[in-house]
């Protein structure tokens, strides 16, 4: 059997003991948009993305989608930190039926022999044992026989069972034939005592004379034994045949079972949304606004206090925030650095690298910069 060869992106749950973890979140020590998790009366740690492993996260993970997850034949990739190593390596745990550092060496199994039939795959449970996936139209221990219920010939929920070279169909009440296509009639029997039976697919219904109810028009009519009220409401017999709800407040209907929409006059403001209750109802406010009604603003600054980054300055704005960003930063939230070499010109061949506020002028070899940074000689 040839297994495709896949990739698990897994980080070993054991480097957990590497990380020696951290007093506080503030500032996040994490790198490479890992995010730090505070745990009550414990120490902080890294939450890393997929792309990186570490304390900080401040390591590539070997097994990212790349040159680093090699683990073939469906081999597990597990990176592997060690306390004093410069980086983290991978290794592979192979499958069943697989050995070596990348599980590219088959091992003699169980299922060398090919003992599935009909085009089943087999899957290894242990190197002596295995299973057969069988498929679609067979069944059986190796799927040596035909699955006659494969088609789902039994209908209206009927149960199929496969036997032998054919198959049968136990079918559910209200239905007969082979395939259990035809309805019963089940109003040849009369099952309604005092009204009209109507025959309805797979049941029947009884339409029952005035002063009769149940199923089966068993029993005489009683108006409010038992209510027929619902959500609280109370029933008042009008007369042998009749019957009246009073609902509670919230509710209307024959028998109270409308819950009347409080958000038709709603007081909900700054686009929020009117969720309805019982007899009240509920404001879902936008991220900027709070209150009963969402009426107050946010002090976004006052809430994320690192909102912005790079040691800008936060100012509240109603339904929002604006930061003002120090020399070299730009973006909405102060994140981008601004590339100052698209603004400034190195001369005599020299390479432009940006930093943050300024630029520096590389000089190509033989030259050296003078007083004036962006001039090499």
């Amino acid at each position: 059997m040839h297994v495709r060869a896949g990739i698990v992106l897994w980080v070993w749950c054991c480097l957990a003991h590497l990380a020696q973890g951290f007093i506080s979140c503030s500032p996040n020590p994490c790198k490479n948009d890992g995010k730090c998790v505070s745990h009550p009366g414990a120490e902080s740690s890294c939450q890393c993305t997929d792309e990186y492993v570490g304390e900080y996260c401040q390591h590539l993970n070997p097994c990212r989608n790349g040159p680093g997850a090699r683990c073939q034949n469906g081999g597990t990739c597990k990176a592997v930190l060690s306390v004093s190593g410069p980086s983290p390596k991978f290794e592979c745990i192979c499958p069943v039926g697989y050995r070596a550092s990348l599980c590219e060496i088959a091992v003699a199994n169980a299922c060398d022999s090919d003992p599935c039939l009909n085009g089943a795959t087999c899957q290894l449970v242990t190197l002596d044992t295995y299973r057969c996936q069988c498929p679609s139209g067979y069944r059986g221990e190796h799927c040596e026989k035909v699955d006659h219920c494969a088609s789902k010939p039994c209908r209206n929920g009927a149960t199929c069972q496969s036997t032998g070279s054919t198959f049968s169909c136990t079918c559910p009440p209200g239905f007969t034939g082979t395939t259990c296509t035809t309805d019963v009639d089940e109003c040849r029997d009369k099952p309604c005592r005092r009204g009209t039976c109507s025959n309805t697919f797979g049941s029947y219904t009884c339409n029952c004379e005035v002063g009769y109810t149940g199923a089966n028009c068993e029993s005489q009519y009683v108006p409010c034994e038992p209510s027929p009220c619902h959500n609280g409401g109370t029933c008042v017999a009008r007369d042998a045949f009749s019957y009246n709800c009073r609902c509670p407040s919230g509710f209307k209907g024959r028998n109270c079972e409308i819950n009347i929409n409080d958000c038709e006059k709603h007081m909900c403001q700054n686009g929020a949304t009117c969720v309805d209750g019982v007899n009240t109802y509920t404001c879902a406010c936008p991220p900027t606004f709070t209150g009963p009604y969402c009426t107050e603003d946010v002090d976004e600054c006052a809430v994320r206090p690192t909102i912005c980054k790079n040691g800008a300055t936060c100012t509240n704005t109603v339904g929002g925030f604006s930061c003002i960003c120090v020399n070299g930063w730009t973006g909405e939230v102060c994140s981008e650095n601004i590339d100052d070499c698209t603004a400034s010109a190195c001369f005599n061949g020299a390479t432009c690298i940006d930093r943050v506020g300024s630029y520096l002028c590389q000089c190509t070899p033989g030259k050296v910069s003078t007083s004036q940074a962006w001039w090499c000689s």
